[in-house]
């Protein structure tokens, strides 16, 4: 059976180096070959290919956290000049109508702490016709104490409102959608996502175009910053009334929200 691998060493034989090519997957599929680590000769040429489950898709793929190849490409050829991490997406094939495939450069985003300007400098990176309220989350990200802060909406502002927080913040309906928060986990539907401060976090977003309002309900400060990132790089692409669970992992142990290690997971509506 093939793996997939297409080898093909540096011209210089007398090269030894060696170089380490991990695979992981987000999402319902594989790779073949497998997730997991692999060691190449250096200037190897390696193919992989993705392989989604049943009613999902291939979506895109991640080198080092930048975006590359097609995104109508299931397989990418890595060239083994030095250590990679490969991730492949995969989302549910209802996701199609919404989130349009494109490749895309990844936007530049301000530091995931300092002082509380970064909040507001994020949100201004939305283009005009955007607005915000915020309550009861950390404007720093990186504090123990929680702050409480309005932000730019001003009543009867035309444009997308984005409302950041959970619970505690108006209009206090999370229920009515079959959401629950309770410390750092919260429920979406029949399915249970536990956060781990500074190391992993999650965003509930609720969006309701026809109504203008796009809401952020973050576990931990991570997540909120986590599901605004993903936000601020898909909002093109999204339309309707959707809710969406999005999952932040520090892979690289930084404890910094970067956007590659955002992942789309749940998709109830």
């Amino acid at each position: 059976m093939s793996l997939g691998l297409n080898a093909v060493f540096a011209s210089n034989t007398s090269d030894s180096r060696t170089h380490k090519l991990h695979i992981l997957v987000v999402g319902e599929g594989s790779t073949e070959p497998k997730p997991g680590t692999y060691t190449f000769s250096y200037g190897s040429k390696v193919t992989v290919k993705a392989i989604p489950h049943k009613g999902y898709i291939f979506y895109q793929w991640e080198l080092d956290g930048v975006r590359m190849g097609s995104p109508d490409s299931p397989t990418i050829t890595i060239t083994m000049n030095e250590d990679h991490k490969l991730r492949v997406l995969f989302v549910k094939e209802s996701l199609t109508s919404s989130l349009k495939k494109a490749a895309r450069e990844f936007p530049q985003f301000p530091p995931s702490v300092g002082d509380s300007s970064i909040s507001y400098t994020m949100l201004d990176d939305f283009p005009a016709g955007f607005y915000y309220y915020a309550g009861n989350i950390d404007v720093a990200f990186n504090r123990d104490e929680l702050s409480l802060f309005s932000g730019s909406y001003v009543e009867g502002s035309k444009g997308h409102l984005i409302v950041i927080g959970g619970p505690k913040v108006m209009p206090f309906d999370w229920e009515d959608y079959d959401v629950n928060f309770n410390d750092c986990d919260a429920t979406v539907g029949n399915k249970t996502y536990t956060a781990v401060y500074g190391e992993k976090g999650y965003a509930v977003i609720l969006i309701d175009y026809e109504d203008d309002t796009i809401r952020v309900a973050g576990i931990t400060r991570y997540g909120t910053r986590a599901g605004l990132l993903w936000l601020l790089d898909n909002y093109p692409y999204l339309g309707g009334k959707s809710l969406l669970v999005v999952e932040w992992i520090d892979i690289n142990s930084n404890r910094e929200v970067e956007l590659w290690e955002i992942s789309l997971v749940q998709v109830p509506f």
